[in-house]
C-alpha cells in the first residue's frame, strides 16, 4: 500500500511518497519510501522485502559510480535472487514497483524487472503503487488544465486528492527534489500540522 510520484521538466526532477504501510495484520507508518542522493532519487512500492532488497541494490549501484538504469536492474536482480523467481511472479504477495530520477529524467521498473524511460514532451510524470491511476488523472490535469502550481505544490496536492478517496496512503508525505545544479531538497507534510518545507545541508 503505496504510492509514490514522480515529476520532471527535464532538468530537474520530483518524486513524492506517503508512509503507509501493512504489516502482518497491522498498519504501521515507515520512513520514507525514497532513496535519495546527490544526483538520483529512487522510490519502490511493493512487498516489503522486495523494496529493501531494491533499495539496497540502488545504494550500492549509486555508491560504486554507475549511471546507466540497466545496470541497476541486473543490481536489483541480483538483490533479488534469493528470492524464487517463480514464486515471485505467481504469487500475489511478492508484489514490486519502482521509479529512478536521475539527470533530469524518469525510469520506470515493472514486476518482471523491465525497465522504461519515460518519454515525450515535458513535463513528465508517473506514479506507481495502489491508486496510482487515480494520482496520474489528478497530476494530468493539474499540469494541463489546472492553475500555475509549482511542481512540489502540485505533487502535494495530488496526494492530498489520492488520500481523500484511497484508504492505501496515509501522512506524513514526503516530496524531494534533485537537479543536475543542485542536491536534494526535502519538505514533508505532516499529520495534524500544515505542510512545511525545510532544506537539507548538502
Amino acid at each position: 500500500m503505496t504510492l509514490l510520484v514522480a515529476f520532471s521538466n527535464g532538468k530537474t526532477a520530483w518524486m513524492g511518497g506517503d508512509s503507509f504501510a501493512s504489516f502482518g495484520e497491522g498498519i504501521v507508518i515507515v520512513p520514507p519510501k525514497i532513496t535519495r542522493k546527490p544526483r538520483a532519487l529512487f522510490g519502490a512500492a511493493g512487498t516489503f522485502r522486495l523494496c529493501n532488497l531494491a533499495h539496497r541494490a540502488f545504494e550500492e549501484w549509486y555508491e560504486e559510480g554507475y549511471t546507466d538504469p540497466n545496470d541497476l536492474v541486473d543490481m536489483i536482480e541480483q538483490y533479488f535472487a534469493p528470492v524464487d523467481a517463480n514464486t515471485r511472479l505467481s504469487n500475489d504477495d511478492y508484489t514490486f514497483q519502482a521509479i529512478l530520477a536521475q539527470n533530469g529524467e524518469l525510469y520506470a521498473f515493472g514486476e518482471q524487472l523491465d525497465m522504461a524511460q519515460i518519454v515525450g514532451p515535458y513535463p513528465r510524470y508517473y506514479a506507481v503503487g495502489a491508486p496510482s491511476s487515480f494520482a496520474l488523472g489528478a497530476l494530468a490535469s493539474m499540469t494541463h488544465y489546472g492553475e500555475p502550481k509549482s511542481e512540489e505544490a502540485r505533487i502535494k496536492h495530488v496526494f492530498t486528492l489520492t488520500a481523500a478517496f484511497s484508504p492505501s496512503i496515509a501522512k506524513p508525505f514526503y516530496v524531494y527534489r534533485v537537479s543536475r545544479e543542485r542536491d536534494v531538497v526535502v519538505s514533508a507534510e505532516q499529520p495534524e500540522r500544515e505542510a512545511h518545507a525545510e532544506e537539507e545541508e548538502p
